[in-house]
């Protein structure tokens, strides 16, 4: 008997609590096409064709994400291509130590040769570069009020053909105590 596995396009995001995310949800709606779809998040695994189930995803994080909720900060927006997005400060290290050891992992192919993983919370898409420059001069006073804290990990993908977000694995991580 021969069984069908369906293609996805499957990622993994990081989910953050922040005293800006009210904000930066606003401006998503304005700007990111998947801004109802997706809550704010953080990628960490960017999305790619897998004919697997999660399960080697879901083991994969479960052995690198820490248990405990860790910092983050983010400074100010900035455009790269199509997209807009505020970089990670504080806690951009913990994030590329996360990516590297993920996708060391996973089947190689996978990552854009030549362009270096840059932690993000990305608020949206422009259609041309004057538009995106034009919403950054809007933006230039952005306040990094406060730090946020990374309280847990999704893996899932969008569904055809709504493109609604389908979570297959979903990580809390315990709170520090203080």
């Amino acid at each position: 008997m021969c069984y069908h596995q369906e293609v996805v396009t499957r990622y993994l995001y990081l989910r953050p609590e922040h005293p800006r995310l009210p904000w930066i949800q606003d401006l998503r709606r304005r700007y990111d096409p998947l801004a109802e779809k997706v809550p704010p998040h953080l990628t960490v695994v960017f999305p790619f064709p897998d004919p697997r189930s999660p399960t080697r995803l879901v083991s994969l994080l479960n052995e690198f994400l820490p248990t405990r909720t860790f910092s983050f900060s983010l400074s100010g927006p900035v455009r790269d291509g199509e997209y807009l997005y505020f970089p990670v400060d504080e806690g951009k290290e913990m994030l590329a130590i996360l990516h590297d050891a993920l996708y060391e992992a996973l089947p190689p192919g996978l990552l854009s040769p030549g362009r270096p993983y840059v932690p993000h919370l990305t608020f949206g898409r422009c259609r041309t570069p004057e538009e995106g420059d034009r919403i950054l001069r809007e933006l230039r006073r952005f306040d990094r009020e406060g730090e946020g804290e990374i309280v847990g990990a999704v893996i899932g993908h969008l569904e055809e053909p709504d493109g609604a977000e389908l979570i297959e694995y979903e990580k809390k991580l315990k709170f520090r105590s203080s």
